[in-house]
């Protein structure tokens, strides 16, 4: 056991560390820095085999080898052995004072009296892995240099001070960087709020609280984008809407988003989008939507076609294949609910109370036309094939959505029209960008730490998910913001089928901060046995208890339902502090 003092610059004085006692973590030290489980001094934590279980009043945490944690005084906690190879740790004890001139003392040539008071280092928690490597290169040093002089123990001092300054300098820099985000986000709101006005880059970075050209650099280097190019998609989004779902005039349209002249809106939408935007409104519901009989005479029929309907909305008999999710938040009950071989979207199944069940495998028409629907949705175009498009026209109006639906606000938006309701679709979407900002905020605890999502298959596959759009992708990386590993861009990324297959041996050489797991129903037993590999077993990502198992229903659907149960497991698991989410549809 060493002894050792170090001071760094404070305002109002300086922090003086001083370290008391550093050694193997036995059984006798640990019940001595951990008297009735409450650390006595400021105390770190360095694992240099197995693994353990860090229990704490806020939450738990995993420590697996190289990694360190750092516990503050009073701070209760209890260590625990979980891993197969024996525990292993070291510790460092050390005290923290403030050391201020005495109050009026002026003394010049002589010895100043000085104060010395406990403080409490402003860093805790887990440490950045290259932080916990040059503490265990510290303590590796201290051993060899047991018995030199006064002078390399000195030094050795300055260096452990030169750590703890490594340690505060990483969390300002951590809080800064999380500041700056933040402050570009609330610029982004503005821009979402305020896209209908005339809006200066100078007023943005004054709300940032930046002068403009830095607050251009630090935009461009967290978006993408600079702000005006910002600006100019969020505006071309919304007008898109417009077009696609309303009568205005192109005129009113281009004015409603913040631009005076209809023209000059007409080059930056086709700057923007490739086409101009009579055009891209001639295109998109054809291009996204299959009828059986013309839009309008549909709508005419259900007495869907005043504003409001001529007949409450709740009496109309809707068969949606795989849009229950969408008609459900859109306040419709349908009258079947759809299910495959082995997919059943059970987390619908308080919403489904009583609705029979309609199976893709047989297609019975029988039972669709027993239902009395009074129109069919197709959530994909294949479910129209082989002439059944037509069978299913003969019972009442049928639209099939060609490319499915691969977006939670696409599919709103379409299901929306389809229904006639767009006015709820545009609030159901207002509230779910709410809940989406509120889930980001949150994430930003996280920082730059990587995720990725890999699916265990029924046909003893494994599929390691990729972006920006897919299942879990358009959540993760598009929604969220969160970055992909490096495993998912160099493999996965930008896949047509949205995934990758992997070898189990691809699997295990992972690399990920955070990993989510989804298993098929009929791929447990498959998972079992991957899950006693020691390739499994040995992944950091699983020894540092970051692997979190979610369900197949949810995240593989695309509902704005399974969308927000999506959001809730992603904050849930990656920031166990945080606030819950709320539900999409108040049962």
């Amino acid at each position: 056991m060493k002894n050792g003092r170090s001071g760094s610059a404070y305002q109002g004085g300086v922090i003086h560390a001083t370290v008391t006692r550093t050694g193997e973590l036995s059984e006798a030290l640990l019940a001595d820095v951990l008297p009735e489980g409450r650390s006595r001094k400021h105390l770190i934590v360095l694992v240099d085999a197995g693994r353990a279980r860090l229990v704490r009043e806020q939450a738990d945490a995993v420590l697996f080898r190289d990694s360190c944690w750092l516990l503050l005084p009073g701070e209760w906690a209890r260590i625990c052995d979980e891993g197969e190879q024996p525990l292993r740790c070291r510790a460092v004890e050390f005290d923290v004072w403030r050391v201020e001139r005495a109050e009026g003392d002026e003394a010049v040539g002589g010895t100043a009296s000085v104060v010395m008071e406990p403080a409490i280092f402003p860093v805790s928690g887990l440490l950045d892995n290259h932080l916990a490597q040059e503490i265990g290169r510290w303590m590796d040093a201290e051993r060899q240099e047991d018995g030199l002089q006064e002078y390399l123990t000195f030094a050795h001092s300055i260096r452990f001070l030169d750590i703890l300054s490594k340690m505060w300098k990483s969390r300002i820099e951590r809080r800064e960087s999380r500041e700056l985000r933040e402050a570009i986000q609330e610029t982004v709101r503005l821009m979402e709020r305020g896209y209908g006005q005339q809006i200066t880059r100078e007023e943005l970075a004054k709300a940032a609280n930046m002068s403009p050209s830095h607050y251009s650099f630090i935009f461009k280097r967290e978006t993408g984008k600079s702000p005006m190019e910002m600006l100019t998609e969020i505006r071309i989004r919304h007008a898109k809407k417009q077009l696609l779902f309303s009568d205005r005039k192109l005129r009113e349209i281009a004015e409603s988003v913040g631009y005076r002249n209809e023209f000059y809106f007409s080059r930056q939408f086709k700057q923007v989008i490739g086409v101009s935007p009579k055009e891209f409104a001639r295109r998109h519901f054809a291009k996204h939507v299959d009828v059986s009989q013309p839009f309008p005479l549909h709508m005419q029929s259900l007495g869907l076609a005043a504003d409001p309907p001529d007949r409450p909305f709740g009496p109309i008999r809707v068969v949606g294949l795989y849009v229950e999710d969408f008609l459900i938040a859109l306040g419709v009950k349908p009258v079947l609910k759809c299910v495959g071989n082995s997919f059943r979207q059970s987390y619908l199944n308080a919403y489904l109370n009583g609705v029979d069940e309609w199976s893709l495998l047989s297609f019975d028409f029988g039972e669709i036309a027993d239902a009395r629907p009074d129109l069919i949705i197709l959530g994909h175009h294949a479910y129209g094939g082989d002439g059944r498009f037509d069978r299913f026209s003969e019972i009442a109006p049928t639209y099939s959505i060609r490319k499915g639906l691969h977006h939670w606000e696409h599919g709103v938006r379409i299901i929306g029209q389809l229904l006639n309701r767009l006015p709820q679709a545009e609030a159901l979407i207002s509230h779910h960008e709410q809940v989406l900002q509120s889930a980001r905020t949150q994430l930003t605890e996280i920082g730059d730490q990587t995720v990725a999502l890999i699916r265990i298959c029924n046909d003893r596959r494994i599929r390691l998910y990729g972006g920006p759009g897919g299942y879990s992708g358009t959540v993760l990386y598009q929604d969220l913001g969160l970055k992909p590993s490096e495993s998912v861009l160099q493999l996965a990324w930008d896949k047509p089928s949205g995934y990758t297959p992997v070898a189990p041996e691809v699997l295990f050489e992972l690399q990920t901060d955070h990993l989510f797991l989804v298993v098929d129903p009929a791929g447990r037993s498959y998972w079992d046995e991957l899950a006693n590999e020691p390739g499994w077993r040995s992944l950091p990502v699983v020894q540092a208890g970051r692997c979190y198992e979610v369900r197949f229903d949810i995240w593989m659907t695309f509902g704005i339902i399974a969308h927000r149960l999506k959001l809730q497991d992603a904050v849930r698991c990656l920031v166990p502090s945080s606030r819950e989410l709320p539900t999409i549809v108040q049962k």
